[in-house]
């Protein structure tokens, strides 16, 4: 400050008008009037800008009835609700969004199953299953089940393996929706002659391969909780054509939070903060939802093979928490710049000197 004696520097705290109200409401007063004094030139007195902006602001407050500050608080309890109703609507859209793009489409899923042999800790236990499968057709072969898993190990490196792999996990995929089969299992048929073609370089154990061998990788009975996830996943794919629904009621449930607020902005950040905390938790889930999972389930070699097929459908998630968390950040951003309360409807008076 420049025309007083004290000019040393002043600290001032910022507090809008939305500020001021918010103030206002919760002491239990509202706003009768809201007077912005302008000068009228008429003053022995050289202004700047006073003549167009008032360098005053006067409210004449009044307390508020009962039934108004009961009326703002259940205004604010249905603003809370609806707005929690919005966010988890718009959470199950994403989720189920989601596994249509990875789960029900029967081309992406067998890709990623595919896809997961990548994992060491998936290839090592589709070897030890060829090898089983292959003593099991021939039991003489029991001595060979080192070198069995390991060619077993490049094997499953091949993409003519890939390729049964895609076949199988697409007629497994079929299964499971179509609900054609009550234990469902991943299986490669003809295995014999993929195993016969990569032990190529071993004769005398290529000609003891039977030419007819399957394996059933993995059994969807053997996850934690297989059946319950069997019927969860068919009914998910009956309600994917609801994803958009969601994602509306959602948007509906959230904007019908804002309008309901008293203080609309704060609604709008607290709305941006919740989908960056839900992309968060997303994102979590993407990272660790896969050794959460393969840490129950049994036996524990099979653990880790379904740890990393977990891990292959998961990592997507990352995109889409991602891009829910990055619309909470401008949500909330936003809100402080093209929310600026609106002037009080009450009139604003005008006062001149003299």
């Amino acid at each position: 400050m420049l025309d007083v004696e004290d000019r040393r520097p002043v600290e001032d705290i910022l507090c809008t008008d939305a500020d001021y109200l918010e103030l206002y409401r919760q002491v239990g007063l509202t706003v009768l009037e809201t007077l912005r004094p302008l000068a009228t030139g008429e003053e022995p007195v050289v202004w700047r800008s006073e003549t167009r902006i008032a360098p005053w602001c006067g409210v004449r407050p009044r307390r508020a009835r009962m039934t108004t500050m009961v009326a703002s608080r259940w205004r604010g309890i249905a603003s809370g609700m609806a707005g929690a109703l919005g966010i988890l609507l718009v959470l199950l859209g994403v989720v189920l969004g989601y596994a249509t793009h990875a789960l029900f489409n029967e081309w992406v899923f067998s890709d990623r199953i595919a896809a997961s042999l990548q994992n060491p800790r998936v290839a090592d236990f589709v070897a030890q299953q060829i090898a089983d499968a292959t003593i099991a057709a021939k039991p003489d072969l029991v001595g060979l089940r080192p070198v069995l898993i390991g060619v077993g190990r490049s094997l499953v490196s091949s993409a003519p393996f890939r390729a049964a792999v895609r076949r199988g996990a697409r007629a497994m995929h079929r299964a499971i929706l179509n609900g054609t089969g009550r234990s469902v299992a991943l299986s490669v048929k003809d295995l014999g002659i993929l195993i016969e073609s990569a032990a190529a370089l071993q004769p005398g154990l290529a000609k003891r391969i039977p030419a007819r061998v399957s394996a059933a990788l993995g059994r969807l009975d053997q996850l934690p909780a297989g059946e319950q996830m069997l019927r969860l996943a068919r009914l998910a794919n009956r309600m994917r054509a609801a994803t958009l629904a969601l994602y509306l009621l959602g948007l509906i449930g959230c904007v019908a939070g804002v309008w309901l607020s008293v203080e609309r902005r704060r609604a709008i950040v607290r709305l941006g903060m919740a989908l960056i905390g839900l992309g968060l938790v997303l994102a979590i889930v993407a990272r660790f939802g896969a050794p959460v999972l393969g840490h129950f389930a049994r036996p524990v070699d099979f653990a880790q093979a379904i740890a990393g097929v977990a891990g292959a459908f998961l990592g997507g998630l990352v995109l889409w928490a991602a891009g829910l968390g990055f619309a909470g950040l401008v949500l909330a951003a936003a809100s402080a710049s093209l929310l600026e309360r609106i002037p009080s409807r009450h009139g604003a008076g005008r006062l001149g000197a003299g």
